[in-house]
């Protein structure tokens, strides 16, 4: 049964909203008095949202007005509060309809009915027998809420507590929140644990200079970029870190474009193969074309390595950035758990990325703003 609007603010209108005036009281006082069936909730949540609506549009006519004494403070205070309750009906709805089974049949031998889910009783959901065995869809929509609402207060009931940490902090700022706030919290926490779970590991980062660094054991992969301050000492670093490549092992090392750099690298040591990078740099909407900003890849292979640049020409052209250009080196030289070693690791993107595929990453790095930058992102100093 759909519910009576007109009915419903009739039978909530009474309900004591004001805002108690200890705010750490507010969420005591808000989950002692919200009605516990689903179709009551949803009575109050219409109630309420109408009530904020009125308090908002108020606050900006005082606020166009410049008139912000004592009552504008008292409606902002009562908006903030109205704002909380109808955020925390909206968490126990959704704890409710998650409860919800999924479908209801009956056997037709022995007449007792049988669901995907484990059933959940009237009386738990505050629904009468009828009602428990509609579809799931049929039972929202019964209760005024389209299933994308549905849906937006499960996943709230899902991720609880940083809904309960959303609404801590603006009561702390004295700010109205709002559920796209609260959604916009949960998609963070949501792309970092994706983040969390695709990472393997964490990639380690060693301060300090690859002259005097000396490596444990030899790489199977080097990639990097260095910074255009090194190019011209290239015949001081390049031979001791390219020493330290395995015999099946690579290394990848990107370089500006400017001749007196390319030279110096090619005076260090003769690359294997070079191949031209383009990576897209900017977009210009007149003419739909790119400007490229152009690097050249130094390909070189240990004794035993079979690894050639031939055939990855079209894999590296228009690409958005350098972390897609080490992504398709990295599986292409190296397998799970091969280490990958970036001696110039700036912001650790490249060291990302590796990691990202299930390799063993780790770098070195002298500059403290680069250390800084590459440990906000994600990667850990493990020696300086």
């Amino acid at each position: 049964m759909s519910i009576n609007h007109g009915m419903a603010l009739q039978t909530v209108s009474n309900q004591n909203l004001i805002a108690p005036a200890d705010e750490s009281s507010w969420q005591t006082v808000i989950q002692n008095n919200l009605p516990d069936t689903s179709s009551e909730l949803t009575k109050l949540l219409l109630w309420s949202t109408a009530k904020i609506n009125s308090l908002k549009n108020c606050l900006q006519h005082l606020d166009k007005l410049d008139n912000l004494g004592t009552t504008y403070s008292a409606l902002q205070k009562e908006a903030r509060y109205t704002a909380e309750v109808i955020i925390r009906i909206e968490l126990k709805l959704g704890t409710l309809i998650a409860q919800i089974p999924k479908a209801t049949s009956y056997n037709n031998v022995s007449g007792k009915e049988k669901t995907e889910t484990q059933n959940v009783s009237g009386d738990d959901l505050g629904e009468s027998n009828d009602e428990k065995h509609q579809k799931k869809s049929d039972q929202i929509k019964s209760l005024g809420l389209s299933q994308r609402q549905a849906e937006t207060f499960q996943k709230m009931a899902k991720h609880k507590t940083v809904v309960e940490q959303t609404i801590e902090e603006f009561r702390d700022k004295e700010k109205i929140i709002t559920r796209s706030s609260v959604l916009k919290k949960i998609k963070s926490l949501q792309v970092n644990e994706t983040h969390n779970q695709y990472i393997l590991g964490t990639p380690k980062i060693i301060k300090g200079n690859i002259t005097d660094f000396q490596p444990e054991s030899k790489y199977k992969l080097i990639i990097t970029v260095p910074p255009t301050s090194v190019a011209l000492s290239a015949n001081e670093w390049m031979p001791h870190l390219l020493s330290n490549i395995s015999d099946d092992g690579c290394a990848y090392i990107f370089v500006d474009n400017a001749p007196e750099i390319l030279k110096s690298y090619l005076n260090a040591k003769t690359p294997d193969e070079i191949i031209i990078v383009k990576i897209k740099s900017e977009h210009i909407a007149s003419d739909k074309i790119y400007k490229h900003k152009h690097k050249f890849c130094l390909f070189y292979h240990g004794t035993t390595s079979e690894l050639s640049l031939s055939g990855n020409n079209n894999a590296i052209q228009n690409v958005e950035n350098m972390s897609d250009v080490a992504e398709t080196f990295i599986q292409q030289a190296t397998t799970k758990d091969d280490i990958v070693f970036d001696p110039f690791a700036s912001n650790g993107d490249l060291l990302l990325t590796a990691t990202k595929l299930g390799r063993k990453a780790y770098g070195l790095m002298q500059e403290d703003f680069n250390l800084t930058n590459a440990c906000a992102n994600g990667c850990e100093l493990i020696a300086q």
